[in-house]
């Protein structure tokens, strides 16, 4: 997983909450690329869409939700 994310973690501050909250968002598509979609990477990191993934012939836009079940 480290080098689906890395390159798209360096330069954000862990300290500055928006950074903070971006960083948490390539972990968890991180995860969720090399568990569902090892085939695609992040091309990628943007505000909208939060992403864009790529497998080499197709691109895909990504908006990060969190759907939490109380």
């Amino acid at each position: 997983m480290e080098k689906t994310i890395r390159k798209h973690l360096n330069g954000l501050d862990s300290y500055n909450q928006s950074d903070y909250q971006k960083q948490l968002e390539i972990c968890q598509l991180g995860k969720l690329l090399v568990t569902y979609l090892p085939d695609f990477s992040i091309e990628e990191v943007r505000e909208k869409p939060d992403f864009i993934i790529s497998d080499g012939k197709k691109r895909v836009a990504i908006e990060h939700q969190c759907i939490l079940s109380q």
